[in-house]
């Protein structure tokens, strides 16, 4: 009998195809089937980090339909600028299949609380706005990678 894979199915921004991808391939940059090209950069996936906030965290995180990893940091906490450096690799090496986030703990306090984020820096990994994983402190940036796996 044949093992099931899970996959995911996404429409080219491109030429508009629908794509599928097995889910062992998820971590692979994806070429649409029809055209050939990579998604953009830009719009869901940014290649960049985007800031969130309390009132924008539902629409970039819980609403969104791929992984989203949100970044809960503190500007004056040093754990969490050493671990930017971790953190914006990450970004520039999953563009275009991970969604990053970043929110200021101490500012937006009703999600941090609902999500239990005591300290900083911590790593919550969503997939279809279902929290999967998190990470709390400072890790190498394999054992960050490991967990990304798991929401890809």
């Amino acid at each position: 009998m044949a093992k099931a894979v899970e996959t995911f199915i996404g429409r080219c921004e491109n030429c508009g195809a629908k794509d599928r991808i097995p889910g062992p391939r998820l971590a692979e940059r994806a070429l649409c089937g029809k055209c050939g090209k990579p998604p953009p950069s830009s719009g869901s996936y940014p290649e960049l980090a985007r800031l969130i906030s309390d009132a924008s965290f539902r629409k970039e995180v819980l609403d969104f339909s791929g992984p989203v990893v949100v970044n809960f940091h503190s500007p004056t906490c040093p754990y969490c600028r050493r671990f930017d450096a971790t953190f914006q690799q990450l970004v520039s090496k999953y563009a275009g299949r991970i969604k990053f986030t970043k929110i200021v703990r101490e500012q937006n306090p009703i999600t941090a609380s609902r999500l239990g984020v005591q300290g900083v820096p911590t790593l919550l990994l969503f997939r279809e706005g279902v929290l999967k994983d998190r990470t709390v402190g400072l890790l190498p940036e394999a054992d960050v990678e490991a967990h990304l796996m798991r929401i890809l």
